[in-house]
């Protein structure tokens, strides 16, 4: 019987590239406290024009396969 059965391993990505929810919440003229307070973020990663979800997939899974 197999013992190794389920999750054994979670990798996660992250863009290096990110946007302040503060200068969001002015940018888009909400209220202060908006994003930050009311949605508990300080920064809201994004893609670059250069990443796609398949980039961001296969560095996921080249992360799990060096492990």
């Amino acid at each position: 019987m197999a013992k190794n059965v389920g999750i054994l391993a979670v990798e996660v990505y992250t863009p290096s590239t990110f946007v302040s929810q503060t200068k969001l919440e002015e940018h888009s003229g909400v209220s202060a406290g908006r994003y930050t307070i009311g949605l508990g973020q300080d920064g809201l990663g994004v893609c670059g024009d250069c990443e796609d979800v398949n980039s961001l997939s296969l560095t996921v899974v080249h992360s799990l396969l060096e492990k």
